[in-house]
């Protein structure tokens, strides 16, 4: 290995720089600390610290062996019985030691408040998943939790990253499955650099993005200013702007809708003005495109909480979007939970977009881009049951059960539910995910679908179990 090439970047792990601080005392009499490795891996740069740690000098360069590139370096072995000076600073080791045992005593002392409670992780970071340790921690959180997980890998691009982290955890004799891949997202860069290694725009762009935010399920946005140019109750509706950048921006949130995502208007403004505006020829989203639409002028954060309540989503779901710096002020403050952005004039907003989504979601299953449909013919049958009473909209028409052999189309959806379902399961799950393809493998796996349509709604599948 090259005497500037970093040990860690040539594919060494956690447990192979504890074998090379073994090995060096072992066979060189080398004393280094595992914190030595962690600080500088690179070989002629542990000789350096070693000699300035050990008092000793560097022997002259002697020639160049036959064959080889450049001059060697000779280091004699520390004779057996001659100790290590200290190194600089280890001095302080026991008054650092003596001050966190006094500060752990101090906490017997301060008063007990209660645990917070606990909130299921989301979105999760995790940097040294190619270690022995880090790929069990990997394996262990996809185990116990829901969250996506997203690995910081050293490497130069995403596909190398992946590559590394693939053969790390098939080197350790860890399961690498499709549904264990879907759920781990490559993230290429350096803990020991700034902003985890990547470029300014890789940054902007893909680490704040894939790490401290989760994508939302759903996009609550204003309608004048925001998805149209002007005032509609002022101007009437045939005299916004619906053109330019505000039609890149209803483009985009389609996209977001087809990948599963709801969206929701929250404007100040009557209902016939916005549904008129909606209705325009030239109009790229229509009224059928919004899970719920909130015209009228009550506060927004009050509204949005509501939306909130009746599409059954947590408040963390929510993007807010609106061009009015008081309304998204008020919404932080009211709910902070909620993710509120102020979109800028038609003018900026074509980069705007490219700054806040760079990447679009893509849809994983047929039900991740029928859902904003399911979640409407959901209200539906929620209007449908509060006129009549639960057993009455059971008995009524409308109430398919399908029972038939899993299909391939089915499998991705399938394996989302058998991970996420913790009702009537019958055996423990396994830690890789892979449980249906097992079960497909060892008999036949059947799904059962059910189906209940209020008038002319129908085929939105509410049930899916496995026999």
């Amino acid at each position: 290995m090259d005497p500037e090439t970093d040990f860690f970047d040539a594919g060494a792990t956690s447990v192979n720089a504890v074998e090379l601080v073994a090995a060096l005392a072992r066979e060189l009499n080398v004393r280094l600390t595992l914190d030595d490795v962690f600080a500088d891996a690179r070989p002629r740069r542990l000789a350096q610290r070693w000699i300035a740690g050990s008092g000793a000098t560097a022997p002259p360069v002697t020639a160049a062996p036959p064959g080889s590139r450049r001059p060697v370096r000779v280091i004699a072995p520390r004779p057996s019985g001659v100790a290590r000076p200290p190194l600089p600073g280890a001095a302080c080791a026991d008054e650092d030691l003596g001050q966190i045992l006094a500060d752990l005593a101090l906490a017997d002392a301060l008063p007990f408040l209660g645990a917070p409670e606990p909130m299921a992780p989301r979105r999760i970071l995790l940097t040294g998943a190619t270690g022995f340790l880090g790929g069990h921690l990997l394996l262990d959180l996809l185990r116990r939790s829901d969250a996506h997980v997203v690995c910081l890998i050293r490497a130069a691009g995403e596909q190398q990253a992946r590559a590394r982290l693939a053969e790390a955890l098939t080197g350790y004799r860890l399961p690498w499955s499709a549904e264990l891949r879907r759920r781990i997202t490559t993230l290429p860069g350096d803990i020991r650099q700034p902003r985890l290694g990547p470029a300014e725009d890789r940054w902007q762009a893909g680490a704040v993005r894939a790490v401290r935010r989760t994508p939302p399920k759903a996009i609550a946005v204003d309608g004048d200013e925001t998805l149209w140019t002007g005032v509609a109750g002022e101007q009437g509706p045939a005299g916004v702007d619906l053109g330019g950048a505000r039609a890149l921006l209803a483009r985009r949130l389609l996209r977001w809708r087809a990948a599963g995502a709801l969206l929701v208007l929250v404007g100040n403004n009557d209902e016939l003005t916005v549904e008129s505006v909606l209705d325009r020829p030239d109009s790229v989203l229509r009224k059928e495109h919004f899970s719920l639409i909130s015209a009228e002028w009550g506060r927004k954060a009050a509204r949005l909480e509501k939306a909130a309540r009746e599409l059954n989503l947590g408040l963390d779901d929510f993007l807010f979007l609106d061009d009015n710096p008081v309304e998204i002020a008020s919404m932080r403050a009211a709910l902070p939970e909620v993710l509120s952005v102020t979109c800028p004039p038609a003018g900026e907003l074509e980069s705007f977009l490219a700054r806040l989504w760079p990447l679009v979601p893509r849809a994983t299953t047929a039900e991740d881009s029928h859902r904003a449909e399911f979640y409407r013919q959901e209200r539906a049958r929620g209007a449908v049951r509060e006129q009549t009473g639960f057993e009455e909209f059971l008995d009524g028409p409308g109430l398919e059960i399908d029972i038939r052999s899993l299909s391939g189309a089915e499998v991705e959806r399938s394996a989302q539910l058998a991970r996420r379902t913790n009702q009537f399961t019958l055996r423990a799950r396994s830690a890789d995910g892979g449980d249906l393809e097992r079960w497909r493998r060892q008999g036949e796996v059947w799904t059962a679908d059910g189906r209940k349509s209020p008038g002319p709604v129908r085929h939105s599948p509410v049930h899916r179990a496995y026999l």
